[in-house]
């Protein structure tokens, strides 16, 4: 049995009903005049059959929208997001199936009001017109097999089969993807599904980094993803393959594509790298001056890594600008990580040199200005001398 949603508005001129024993809503036709909806006029399917509801209200002086036309049996119906005024005359319309949106008809002004409800369609409709449409109602059934997704197909996880597996199971969709960010890949990953009228969250699968979470959110219902794009490679100090941040994550939907990535968080991983090569230069430089036969590695513990994003990134509210809330790995009172005195003294005099060039090249800017407006006078001077007669600033 249909569900019944109330109409939305006011009840000035005549009541009206299509009904709910309608199979589908095949086409939709709606008149706009100078103060607001004029007429409204649905077409179903019931059986195969085309049934044509009469025209509610009055078509006037009324200009006629696009037919919104919706391809049954694979499109339906699923929403409708409608304005009136204090009038209660309806003054713009706006009509939204499982594949597409119709344009705004009217006037998105007055109070506002959307006809949905979760995981059903728009068989009928119903309300009050006049000379004007006062108010629209409409009747919603659950979709069919027809309208249903297909039993869901499991396909291989493409990458290495290290660590452990994980499989959040099958559900109706997808609503939201959240890609954690790490220093050479992908650190984690997190989904958000609906399976009915339920929010299902899945778990953490990986290890969070400071840099935080990425998140890619979709129009459910109405948008799902058709495809996802990715790189694996191996990465120095790793057994196996991972996906790697060199390129894009890329998620493909039925209606755009989206990398799920942040410019500020690939600037942050430019500085980082940055950074990070530099005090590993500087390491390796200082090895070679204490023991030149020293074997030692001169790559960065992880730990060190992140303490450079913490000290890199700007920070808000407790908040790394553009990533992740911060997360502690250690107890607060955990003693803090060794820092070599030497490796110290060699960022400070390396922030020391930058101060100092910063300042030469201030020095000279001055220099270059105070050398214009010298050149500036004389000629000032030159044009006083040359037209006497003339005033200048």
């Amino acid at each position: 049995m249909a569900q019944k949603v109330e109409a939305q508005g006011g009840k000035g001129g005549n009541q009206w009903d299509d009904g709910s024993e309608h199979d589908a809503v095949i086409k939709i036709q709606v008149g706009a005049g100078g103060i607001g909806i004029q007429y409204v006029k649905f077409d179903y399917v019931k059986n195969g059959q085309t049934e044509e509801a009469p025209l509610r209200g009055i078509k006037g002086r009324s200009i006629a929208a696009d037919p919104f036309v919706i391809s049954h049996p694979g499109e339906h119906l699923v929403s409708v997001e409608g304005w009136y005024n204090p009038e209660d005359l309806h003054q713009g319309l706006k009509f939204k199936s499982n594949k597409k949106t119709s344009d705004l008809i009217g006037y998105d002004d007055g109070t506002h009001f959307t006809l949905q409800v979760q995981d059903k369609k728009i068989v009928g409709f119903h309300g009050f017109a006049g000379d004007y449409v006062h108010s629209l109602g409409a009747y919603f059934s659950p979709l069919t097999s027809s309208t249903t997704l297909t039993p869901a197909k499991k396909l291989p996880a493409l990458g290495s089969d290290e660590g452990t597996a994980w499989d959040d199971g099958a559900y109706h969709g997808v609503k939201k993807v959240f890609v954690g960010q790490g220093h050479d890949g992908v650190s984690a990953v997190k989904f958000e599904y609906v399976n009915g009228s339920q929010v299902v969250i899945g778990g953490e699968r990986g290890k969070p980094t400071l840099l935080g979470f990425e998140e890619f959110e979709l129009d459910y219902p109405n948008e799902y993803i058709t495809a996802v794009d990715g790189t694996v490679d191996k990465i120095y100090g790793s057994d196996s393959a991972v996906i790697t941040l060199q390129e894009n994550i890329t998620a493909h939907t039925n209606k755009h594509t989206g990398e799920i990535d942040d410019g500020v968080v690939r600037d942050v991983l430019s500085l980082i790298e940055t950074q990070k090569e530099d005090e590993e230069t500087r390491l390796s430089q200082l090895q070679t001056d204490l023991d030149a036969t020293s074997t030692a590695s001169t790559n960065l513990s992880r730990i060190r890594i992140n303490e450079i994003v913490e000290s890199s990134v700007p920070k808000k509210k407790g908040r790394l600008v553009g990533l992740g809330r911060r997360a502690r790995s250690v107890p607060p009172s955990a003693p803090q990580p060794y820092v070599d005195p030497e490796v110290l003294m060699d960022q400070l005099k390396d922030k020391d040199d930058r101060i100092a060039a910063l300042e030469q090249k201030m020095a000279d800017q001055e220099a270059g200005w105070e050398a214009t407006r010298k050149q500036n006078e004389q000629m000032m001077e030159m044009m006083k001398r040359m037209y006497p007669n003339e005033q200048f600033p």
